[in-house]
């Protein structure tokens, strides 16, 4: 796989790696175990910052905030803190409703439906738990 897609920049970083397991003088077995996990971590920060490229600054805030403080919202909570962004951002938002609001973190996986609404999903927890040790990544968020 690494032949089909590699890059000069690539292979150079492949080099590298190798060269930091094996200087490690580990047996194959906690190699295999060391590369899944930082594969895991990798792919793990690879999705946050797909989600920061679409995810509004309001969006991250109803996460870490309303969420955090109640594990699940009702549409009319959610509508009612959408109301409440439209107050602040009329221009931004025009002609969006809660639904369209919604739609990414939704369909993202980073909240899912629950009996009585809506609740922040592992992925979504995990989210909010990585930004909160990144929060420079919070400021680069769109400011709607």
């Amino acid at each position: 796989m690494h032949l089909e897609y590699r890059t000069e920049y690539s292979n150079e970083l492949f080099l590298r790696i190798k060269q930091h397991i094996d200087a490690l003088g580990i047996d194959d077995e906690k190699k295999i175990k060391l590369l899944e996990t930082e594969a895991s971590l990798l792919q793990s920060a690879l999705r946050y910052f797909e989600i920061n490229k679409v995810l509004f600054r309001s969006q991250f805030n109803l996460f870490g905030e309303y969420f955090f403080e109640n594990e699940e919202l009702s549409i009319e909570d959610i509508k009612k803190y959408f109301n409440m962004v439209i107050l602040k951002n009329p221009e931004g938002l025009a002609g969006w409703d809660y639904a369209k609001y919604m739609a990414f973190p939704i369909s993202a996986g980073i909240i899912e439906a629950s009996p009585n609404g809506y609740k922040l999903a592992k992925l979504g927890i995990s989210y909010v738990e990585f930004m909160g040790k990144n929060l420079q990544l919070i400021d680069e968020l769109t400011k709607l």
